[in-house]
């Protein structure tokens, strides 16, 4: 089997949806829209409250996220440029049930939920890219709680590495905090750390403070993959 077909399935990726809608839907949607700069570690919007629309990620890394009842984070997804998340509560009118931090300096682009509302009155198009989008969000939901999570530890570090590089265009250079690393795949980050000791052992991986380099594909991909 092609370990990289194998490990597609696991890149997260969301729909395109402003490729799914006329030209035209988009220039509307996006002259609305509200520009907003959130500094590292600034939370976007909480668990709590209601979406105040659509948001779409124009710069930087925004982590999606429950806490857990030890207090802690379980990050579900990690989203970069181009990415958009609060779609399932916008449609729903209910609370966002997740939260969204500033992974670093981040720059937003807020369509307003009325905006929103109004379009999809209007455009079938809108409709059928948000009913996409959603059905691909409840397939990655199953793909990280069935396959992902189920992975043993080595497994999931390789193919995290793999993902957030893939998913995020990051060529090849991780910087992300060891906690957030370790709430994403789900483990300690003392375990996590002594993974990530372990690759660059292998020549796998180069590591200097937060960064990450990895240097052999194959051999990472190798070990992402050993579990069918």
């Amino acid at each position: 089997m092609d370990k990289n077909l194998h490990i597609e399935k696991f890149f997260f990726n969301t729909a395109p949806i402003w490729q799914q809608v006329p030209t035209e839907i988009n220039e509307r949607l996006l002259a609305t829209s509200i520009s907003a700069k959130y500094k590292k570690n600034t939370t976007i919007v909480y668990d709590y409250e209601y979406a105040a629309g659509l948001y779409c990620i124009k710069k930087g890394f925004v982590k999606i996220y429950s806490i857990n009842a030890l207090g802690g984070e379980d990050i579900v997804f990690i989203l970069g440029k181009g990415l958009v998340f609060g779609v399932s509560p916008l449609l729903n009118n209910e609370k966002c049930g997740v939260n969204a931090t500033a992974m670093e300096d981040c720059e937003i682009e807020i369509i307003p939920k009325e905006i929103i509302k109004l379009e999809l009155e209007k455009s079938i198009e809108l409709n059928q890219a948000f009913i996409f989008y959603l059905s691909q969000l409840v397939k990655m939901l199953n793909i990280k709680l069935l396959d992902f999570m189920r992975k043993p530890l080595a497994e999931r570090v390789a193919l995290t590495l793999l993902i957030l590089d893939k998913k995020l265009s990051l060529n090849g250079t991780l910087v992300f905090s060891r906690e957030d690393l370790a709430n994403f795949m789900g483990t300690a980050i003392e375990s996590l750390v002594r993974q990530l000791k372990k690759l660059k052992t292998e020549n796998l991986i180069s590591v200097k403070g937060r960064k990450i380099t990895i240097i052999d594909y194959v051999g990472l991909t190798k070990i992402a993959s050993e579990t069918p």
